[in-house]
């Protein structure tokens, strides 16, 4: 499986692999419409790397398209992984915009 999700309540949450790419986005999408139909939730969360690319951004769109169809509301949200830097540091917090001395 490429997916990892959780279903509480009637929200399905799942997760893209952060190596999600054009060969294995099918399989991603066949997946998800699995998961949509045996669940069948009223609003899916699905959580994407911080780095998409094109593979991701078609995964999530189709994705999209699935729920709308099946009535289910859809909504996205970015891995909390912090970005890395030039310098190897990375920010310490979202809100934190202080640049170091």
């Amino acid at each position: 499986m490429l997916l990892t999700h959780l279903f509480d309540g009637d929200v399905l949450f799942v997760r893209l692999p952060d190596d999600l790419d054009v060969g294995t986005r099918g399989a991603a999408v066949s997946e998800f419409e699995f998961l949509l139909r045996i669940h069948r939730p009223r609003a899916v969360v699905m959580e994407v790397p911080c780095s998409a690319g094109s593979a991701v951004v078609s995964t999530v769109l189709r994705a999209e398209r699935l729920c709308r169809t099946a009535g289910a509301s859809f909504a996205t949200k970015t891995s909390r992984t912090a970005p890395s830097f030039t310098d190897g540091s990375a920010l310490a917090d979202e809100g934190d915009t202080a640049a170091a001395a």
